[in-house]
C-alpha cells in the first residue's frame, strides 16, 4: 500500500495499529447472514438484551459517577450528560423551543457533544490537558474520553470521572454566563484545569 504524501512518525504508528486490526477479519465468499453477538448461538432472545442493559446500566460510566469524590449536583449534571438530557439548545429545539440553535462560542449548532469536545474552546481545554498529561490525542467523544483516559491514566481509574467533571462542569456553567448574563469573557475555565491537576497529582 502506497500513499501520496509521507507520513511521520505518530501517522506510522497509526497506520500499523489499523493494518493489525484488519489482518484479524477474515473474508469469504459466503453470502453474509445477520448474526446476534449477545448469544454464544447467534440468534436473538429477550434475555440476552435484558443481560446487556444491565451490563450497559452497571458499566464504567454509571458505576463510577456514584462512587466519585463529587458534589451530589455535579454527579447528577454528568448523569444527565451520560444520557444525552441536559438542556443543551438541541433538547430545547426537541422541546419546540424555537431560540438560536447556535453554540455560544462558535457558530456551530449546541449539542453536548460539541459543548463538551468539538467546540473550540473544548478543543483547548482538552489540548492542555492532554499537553500536561503527554497525550499526543486529546478525547472527541465521551465514549473516546474513557478509552483516553486507561490509555494516559491507567493508574488513576478512580479519578477519571473527577477529571470528566473537572472539565465539563466549568464548560456548562460559563456557558450559562455567556448564555444568560450575555457576559463575553468568563473566568471558569481555568478552575476547571487546575481543579483537574490537583486532583491527579493527590495521593
Amino acid at each position: 500500500m502506497s500513499f501520496r504524501r509521507w507520513l511521520d512518525e505518530r501517522l506510522q504508528v497509526q497506520f500499523r495499529r489499523l493494518r493489525d486490526m484488519l489482518a484479524t477479519v477474515a473474508l469469504s465468499n459466503d453470502p453474509d447472514s445477520p448474526v446476534w453477538a449477545w448469544e454464544r448461538n447467534g440468534v436473538f432472545s429477550v434475555k440476552s438484551t435484558y443481560s446487556h442493559l444491565c451490563n450497559i446500566e452497571a458499566s464504567d460510566p454509571n458505576k463510577w459517577i456514584w462512587k466519585s469524590k463529587i458534589p451530589l449536583k455535579i454527579k447528577t449534571f454528568v448523569w444527565l450528560t451520560q444520557q444525552g438530557a441536559i438542556l443543551t439548545r438541541d433538547n430545547l429545539m426537541k422541546r419546540n423551543w424555537h431560540g438560536d440553535g447556535s453554540c455560544n462560542f462558535c457558530q456551530e449548532q449546541e449539542t453536548a457533544m460539541h459543548l463538551f469536545f468539538t467546540c473550540p474552546v473544548a478543543k483547548y481545554i482538552w489540548s492542555l490537558v492532554a499537553y500536561v498529561l503527554e497525550a499526543n490525542c486529546r478525547p472527541g467523544s465521551f465514549d473516546q474520553f474513557w478509552l483516553w483516559t486507561k490509555a494516559f491514566l491507567p493508574k488513576f481509574q478512580h479519578f477519571h470521572m473527577v477529571g470528566l467533571a473537572a472539565i465539563c462542569w466549568p464548560l456548562w456553567k460559563s456557558r450559562n454566563v455567556v448564555c444568560f448574563d450575555k457576559k463575553k469573557r468568563v473566568s471558569l475555565f481555568g478552575f476547571g484545569f487546575y481543579f483537574l491537576l490537583g486532583r491527579l497529582t493527590e495521593g
